[in-house]
């Protein structure tokens, strides 16, 4: 901090009346910038100022300790952590000493929980996931629209299992209400609208599903990826032809 200060020039500062500084007259309304990297720098209060030594007075102390406790907090608010080899919290020892004596020394190690393990927040994964609906398709879904299916027990998935599955139902297809429901059922042209609204519709189901499949989800710190597919039994396309064969085999041929 002192030989690469993260600000070369602190805050501005403005002198209010007329002063004389180190032999330097400074007229009253003049902006004065601190030079911090010169300061720092100044073989007149450091012996060897190029020379990095810890051992000195640091001028960045009290905010590496703030900084450590910062560091400290993010690490236990982004991670479960639990004690090694069984270790319960009541066979730690956390006594102190007052006096001038050395602190006791603790090995103590501590290994971070398995997030792939921890059961999932349904309700942070809904959330998500519908502002990622309505920030890419202008789509206001209900909570109760998306179906959760969770692993009855997480530490018995395999690796490459998905942490869970679902179901999206999206029910509001107000993009294709230019296509007036009389016109379809008994304009002279219904036949050719039915073909562009499916058209469109499957145009637009492709586009949901491949900009959907494969986003990352941010839950509590950690990502998590998702994948999107249709359904066979829910494919349009395929359905038709299944319906065709049917009517061809009751037909005998």
């Amino acid at each position: 901090m002192r030989l690469h200060p993260a600000a070369t020039l602190l805050v501005p500062y403005y002198s209010i009346e007329d002063c004389n500084v180190a032999s330097y007259d400074i007229p009253k309304g003049t902006t004065i910038f601190i030079n911090a990297w010169g300061i720092a720098r100044d073989s007149k209060y450091w012996d060897e100022p190029e020379v990095f030594n810890p051992e000195r007075m640091c001028p960045a102390y009290n905010l590496g300790l703030k900084l450590v406790k910062a560091t400290l907090a993010n690490l236990l608010h982004g991670f479960n952590w639990k004690l090694p080899d069984n270790l319960k919290p009541e066979d730690v020892d956390m006594e102190e000493e007052y006096g001038l004596t050395t602190h006791r020394k603790l090995l103590l190690t501590i290994r971070c929980a398995d997030h792939s393990v921890k059961p999932l927040d349904e309700w942070q994964l809904k959330c998500s996931f519908t502002d990622f609906l309505k920030s890419s398709f202008s789509l206001t879904v209900p909570e109760d629209d998306i179906v959760v299916r969770r692993f009855k027990d997480l530490k018995k998935r395999k690796r490459d299992d998905p942490v869970t599955h679902g179901v999206l139902f999206i029910r509001d297809l107000g993009f294709l209400s230019k296509f007036s429901r009389s016109k379809i059922l008994h304009g002279i042209d219904g036949e050719d609208n039915v073909k562009e609204l499916e058209k469109k519709f499957l145009g637009w189901r492709r586009l949901v599903v491949g900009k959907t499949d494969g986003i990352e989800l941010n839950l509590e710190g950690v990502k998590f990826r998702l994948t999107a597919s249709v359904p066979e039994s829910d494919d349009f396309g395929m359905t038709k032809e299944w319906e065709k064969l049917n009517a061809f085999g009751n037909r005998g041929l």
